[in-house]
């Protein structure tokens, strides 16, 4: 018995590997779950500059169980502005985290959303929340923006909030939502 299933597993070794690696991909895609920003632009006003960027949150079967049973699911924008100089080092200028979360109070049957200025806002579904938070604008203050000064915007879960059972079975990838880093110049946004 031991000799036919060597001989079987010899022969069709690559037709198991191709099987083995698809099997990989399809159960790696079907928990993805990522951010999309897109439209950045910098408008001047009284306040000094503010960012304004879109945001679009994938937010796949598991994370969406996750919001109906009350985890909540805590976003951390991370902002840096840089100036870089030719001849000296480069000037760091604006570093700051910001920070949305998403939550389900089940007593309401309603969607919680906790924004950047730190207030609550409630809604019926989570199209009209998603909705709501496409649209990011954070207030850089009174800068000043060089021929090559670059900015650095980055959405993830912070997956250090999330109950201690989920945080032990991070490998997992459900609960590595990322949007990963978008750099770019300041004059290339305008």
């Amino acid at each position: 018995m031991m000799v036919f299933i060597m001989n079987y597993l010899k022969k069709y070794k690559l037709l198991l590997k191709l099987l083995l690696f698809f099997n990989i991909a399809i159960s790696l895609n079907i928990n993805a779950s990522e951010v999309n920003l897109s439209n950045f632009k910098i408008e001047n006003n009284v306040d000094g500059q503010e960012l304004f960027f879109e945001q679009d949150i994938s937010i796949n079967n598991n994370l969406f169980q996750a919001i109906q049973k009350g985890i909540p699911l805590k976003f951390d924008i991370n902002i840096k502005v840089t100036n870089f100089k030719k001849f000296w080092f480069n000037e760091i200028i604006f570093d700051d985290k910001f920070s949305f979360e998403i939550k389900y109070r089940n007593l309401l049957k309603k969607y919680q959303l906790k924004n950047i200025e730190g207030k609550y806002k409630y809604f019926s579904d989570i199209e009209k929340l998603k909705e709501n938070i496409n649209l990011i604008k954070i207030n850089l203050g009174y800068l000043v923006f060089l021929e090559d000064t670059r900015i650095e915007v980055g959405v993830t879960l912070d997956s250090n909030q999330l109950p201690k059972p989920l945080q032990i079975n991070r490998r997992n990838g459900t609960w590595n939502v990322s949007s990963g880093t978008y750099a770019m110049k300041v004059k290339e946004i305008n």
